[in-house]
């Protein structure tokens, strides 16, 4: 069930794949640094002790091997795992896959380093004996061990993720328990965490794009999303085609004045020629991420929906790559309008 206590029955396949899904979505945004825990616990940990924005963070279960894979075939240049001494502890034994059918070690570890650190027979058996994490801790403070253990285990953890991705990938690692806090770190934890902080920061103070889709033509298919949006951004970006009529600004003005607000044209040539696409497609993404430095928020207002035929689109994911926020706002489509004014069904349920 684990600790949302919701049933979640899914194969391990399905685990994994759901986490390369989480992968492919920060690098297709530009995300060059993972932050990922092993399930709710690091979340809540991280937000509440970190200030350590997680909206774009990864969750591996218990595949850590399959993670520090993965992350190298995708070129992510960093790898921040912050996760529960639970199993966490278990990656200073080379132990990848932490869910316990697989392997436990966590006491024997800690064991076996307090007596490399002078703890005596029997502390060292209690340690063995100890049934949780927590009690293992308890007992390294109390014999002035803690000092001297958790360094050993987390320069371990750090040997063996990074022998794991073969030296490709900066990883680091922070260990917490509920009851004592951070309990350790590896060698570079410091760093990429003061990195995910600044992250954070810098997306409190930029702006977002939406990309908005206004229907097929009739201003009352405008979703109410759309006009809330509309009335609330600091910046329209209009989409200019070779010709002067700027059709979407007239639709979208009969129900908001748009001319109230500052306004930018984005030339979108209607060419084949794929260099001038790509040239057009990029300066628009720069006047937009500009904007969007500038801490304002920017509609981009398209016709139908962003998600079919659209040309913003491309803008829209050049802005992404970038590493800025930006949400699709899907409209209603043109073949979904002319459909209702005929009384025609797209689909239907194949006759018995």
């Amino acid at each position: 069930m684990g600790t949302s206590g919701i049933v979640e029955p899914m194969s391990d396949t399905a685990l994994i794949e759901t986490m390369y899904t989480e992968i492919n979505v920060q690098a297709e945004k530009g995300n060059k640094d993972l932050l990922v825990f092993f399930g709710n616990y690091g979340e809540d940990f991280t937000r509440d002790n970190l200030q350590v924005d997680i909206d774009n963070a990864v969750t591996c279960s218990n595949f850590v091997g399959e993670l520090l894979d993965y992350a190298v075939y995708k070129g992510f240049e960093s790898l921040l795992l912050i996760g529960h001494s639970g199993k966490l502890v278990k990656l200073a034994q080379g132990v990848m896959n932490t869910h316990s059918k697989y392997a436990d070690c966590r006491t024997e570890l800690f064991a076996l380093q307090a007596l490399f650190n002078g703890a005596d027979l029997e502390t060292g058996r209690k340690i063995y004996e100890a049934l949780t994490t927590d009690e293992v801790i308890k007992i390294l403070k109390a014999e002035n061990l803690f000092d001297k253990v958790m360094p050993a285990v987390t320069e371990k953890i750090d040997y063996y993720m990074q022998h794991r991705v073969h030296g490709k990938l900066k990883t680091g690692a922070l260990m917490f328990s509920n009851v004592y806090g951070i309990l350790g770190k590896t060698a570079h934890a410091d760093e990429l965490i003061k990195l995910h902080q600044m992250k954070g920061r810098m997306k409190i103070m930029r702006g977002k794009l939406y990309s908005v889709g206004i229907g097929p033509g009739d201003p009352e298919l405008m979703t109410l999303k759309a006009v809330r949006l509309l009335k609330e951004c600091d910046v329209v970006a209009l989409p200019k085609g070779d010709g002067d009529i700027m059709t979407a600004k007239n639709i979208v003005n009969q129900i908001v004045n748009i001319d109230e607000k500052e306004q930018v044209v984005i030339y979108m040539p209607m060419t084949k020629d794929k260099d001038a696409l790509a040239k057009a497609h990029q300066e628009g993404a720069d006047t937009i991420t500009k904007l969007l430095d500038e801490g304002k928020n920017v509609v981009f207002i398209t016709l139908g929906c962003p998600t079919v035929y659209a040309t913003c689109i491309y803008v829209h994911k050049l802005v992404l790559k970038a590493g800025y926020e930006a949400e699709l706002v899907a409209g209603v489509t043109s073949f979904c309008a002319v459909a209702a004014s005929l009384t025609y069904r797209c689909a239907k349920r194949q006759s018995l």
